[in-house]
């Protein structure tokens, strides 16, 4: 199709086509192109999606700063990422007010020394609803200690994801918090480890949760759950959790603990512990204690090491203990995949196994 045989297409047509296309690559592709196109890409009906990689390379970068300070008030969403850190980038890309049409931010390969100044700037967007950030490793725990806190003073906050190659000897000392810090966070993902006590002072900046997806990290299997999180676990409607080392016994005393209501529960168990193969155990916790649960996914993987781990795989299959009517009643299938290395037991709804 020629240009001129293109331009006979109305603008809200075009309108509904940029809407599936890279901001980034309309403005690459449209601007300067002729004076209706410069129209269309310049007006404020039109906001960007923006999804770019930021490469080293000077005339990329240039260009790229160029779009975004140009069209700012039609930037929707800027999702960055990084292929290693560049400094200098951040110190030309300037986030104000102007900004008041950006609704969501992805950063990816954000270095941990360009994140704090990078949060500080975000407190003057007024309609930031989604924010995730995944970062080289931060050293220490003081970064985390300044960073959580200035994600949690941003105003219109939904959704957060913080992700990073965290030590094990790091530790999140938040401060207490204030009726002043609350934050209006419904989903929060944290996708590093952190342990319950730790999670807790996290949480305890929102108070509006209703999704919640975390790593755990090594507890100790005593530690008194605070009463605070207790309350912030029963709202929530989706939970999520990898597990690295927490046990079955340990993951069924919480829930009992709690007055769960959740909707959809997710466990990923990278955990040798034979428990969480017991199925009856499960239609127990279940039918008892999370009564309103519709989706149940959970992947249990170990290491494929000699015949014994391929006979317990074998006896789990002739069992057919997770076959009863309590799961196929609720149209839930266990399907198991062994390789040289790992074997995985899956649970999902049928409609998603692949």
């Amino acid at each position: 199709m020629s240009i001129s045989s293109m331009e006979i297409l109305s603008n809200e047509c075009f309108y509904d086509i940029f809407d599936y296309l890279n901001g980034y690559e309309i403005y690459q592709a449209f601007s300067n192109l002729n004076d209706r196109f410069e129209q269309l890409i310049n007006s404020s009906s039109l906001l960007f999606k923006t999804a770019v990689e930021i490469r080293r390379d000077e005339p990329f970068r240039n260009f790229t700063n160029q779009m975004i300070h140009l069209n700012k008030h039609q930037i929707f969403s800027l999702h960055l990422s990084l292929t290693d850190p560049i400094d200098s980038f951040f110190s030309q890309l300037i986030i104000d007010s102007s900004l008041n049409n950006l609704q969501s931010i992805s950063m990816r390969g954000i270095d941990s020394h360009a994140i704090v100044s990078f949060l500080k700037s975000l407190a003057y967007l007024p309609r930031l609803f989604s924010l995730s950030i995944g970062t080289f490793e931060l050293k220490g725990f003081k970064d985390l200690n300044i960073i959580y806190p200035l994600i949690f003073t941003l105003p219109k906050l939904k959704f957060n994801k913080l992700g990073f190659i965290y030590g094990p000897h790091s530790s999140i000392l938040l401060p207490m918090i204030t009726n002043k810090q609350f934050s209006s966070i419904k989903h929060l993902v944290i996708n590093h480890s952190c342990t319950l006590e730790q999670l807790n002072r996290i949480v305890s900046y929102t108070p509006q949760l209703h999704r919640l997806s975390f790593t755990d990290e090594e507890d100790d299997n005593n530690t008194k759950i605070d009463n605070h999180l207790l309350s912030i676990l029963s709202q929530l409607t989706h939970l999520k959790i990898k597990i690295y080392h927490t046990t079955f016994d340990r993951l069924e005393m919480l829930i009992k603990n709690t007055n769960l209501k959740l909707n959809s529960l997710s466990l990923d168990i990278s955990l040798e512990d034979v428990n969480y193969l017991e199925s009856a155990r499960w239609e127990i916790l279940i039918s008892k204690y999370l009564s309103q649960l519709n989706t149940f996914h959970f992947d249990y993987t170990e290491d494929m090491e000699g015949r014994k781990k391929l006979s317990t795989h074998l006896k789990l299959e002739e069992s057919n203990q997770f076959s009863s009517l309590f799961w196929s009643e609720r149209n839930w299938v266990l399907e198991t995949k062994v390789n040289f290395e790992f074997i995985t037991y899956s649970i999902r709804p049928y409609e998603y196994r692949l």
